[in-house]
């Protein structure tokens, strides 16, 4: 898959946004890696959890061409960056600027492709949602404190044949998370950056 063009996004504006990183671009591989299934799968609603940037929502909409994509980010340049840089790539997305999925109710058991790249940084709590910068990247405990707000809404919001992808790392206890996502009935494939880079 080709990484979507950012390039409109001037510089100064990942003083407020979280610049695509390497969790960004192992995220984008991840659904490459399952890009057939994706596609087997004909999302209708593609939901980006704060979507920042917007490259990763941007990507997928360069192969997949009929879903309604929709993205929340808490963050107003974010959203503004999102918008930029979907427009930029030739694909029209909706933005909501608000907390995670606040709102969103009428999204019940609807979204068939679920994409959330959280914070999910070990940090001292009083980090989580200090600023833009913290917002993006700062977990809390164990780098959770986010991810744990989002988990009992999964199962809400995905579709019969939903899927969900989440990019963590080990400190966030990947097994718990694993088995949270069991309690949900939901099962949980997990993909290491090995597998992922090759």
């Amino acid at each position: 898959m080709e990484l979507a063009d950012y390039s409109v996004l001037k510089k100064v504006i990942f003083e407020d946004v979280y610049e695509p990183a390497e969790d960004t671009f192992i995220l984008v591989d991840a659904l490459e890696k399952n890009l057939s299934l994706i596609q087997q799968l004909k999302p209708a609603i593609c939901l980006e959890i704060g979507s920042g940037s917007g490259v990763v929502i941007s990507t997928l909409g360069k192969v997949l061409q009929n879903p309604y994509y929709l993205c929340t980010d808490i963050n107003p340049i974010a959203a503004s960056a999102t918008q930029t840089t979907s427009k930029s790539n030739g694909l029209q997305v909706d933005i909501i600027i608000t907390n995670l999925v606040d709102g969103l109710e009428r999204l019940q058991n609807s979204v068939d492709l679920l994409i959330f790249n959280p914070p999910y940084a070990v940090t001292p709590s009083e980090e989580v949602g200090a600023s833009n910068t913290f917002k993006a990247t700062s977990g809390g405990f164990k780098g959770r404190e986010v991810m744990d707000r989002i988990f009992p809404l999964v199962p809400k919001l995905l579709s019969k044949q939903g899927l969900f992808y989440l990019t963590c790392i080990q400190q966030n206890d990947i097994d718990e998370i694993a088995l949270i996502m069991k309690s949900f009935s939901l099962d949980m494939t997990k993909r290491h950056i090995k597998e992922l880079l090759g």
